[in-house]
């Protein structure tokens, strides 16, 4: 099942993050790209919105990834996976030079934003995952 999670993790690039800050909540529609490995995940924000504000209080957060814009994907067949992630501190220069690199490659709308002087490449640390196979399955694994 790990295999699963961690391929419907690198091979999609939508989610939505959840953060909270002062007991509020709040969901973004978000663009992403995860690492071979699927342990980090990173995307663009610009650092006058919301959900960054939100992680500069409280850097634990959740993202939702589906599968529903796949191929024959009716409601009986759709896997949701739930990331549990963390903000990372900091990323070096060079990584984030990179991973900014590889989200405009794949992901052409956001070059824009990625030369933007506000835009900030923000990164998690994946903690747990929870796949949703159709309505009654479920699977959890804390990734270490």
């Amino acid at each position: 099942m790990i295999e699963t999670m961690k391929q419907i993790l690198v091979e999609n690039d939508i989610c939505v993050l959840a953060t909270s800050a002062d007991n509020e909540p709040y969901c973004s529609l978000m663009s992403y790209i995860a690492d071979d490995e699927g342990r980090h995940v990173y995307m663009l924000t610009q650092s006058r919105s919301r959900k960054y504000g939100n992680l500069m209080k409280n850097p634990r957060a959740s993202l939702l990834i589906d599968t529903r814009s796949r191929p024959g994907a009716g409601h009986d067949r759709i896997q949701a996976l739930t990331v549990t992630v963390t903000l990372l501190p900091c990323i070096k220069r060079d990584a984030a030079e990179h991973y900014r690199r590889c989200l405009f490659e794949r992901l052409p709308p956001l070059q824009d934003l990625a030369e933007d002087q506000d835009a900030r490449l923000i990164g998690f640390r994946v903690e747990a995952v929870l796949l949703l196979n159709g309505p009654l399955e479920a699977h959890y694994q804390e990734w270490n």
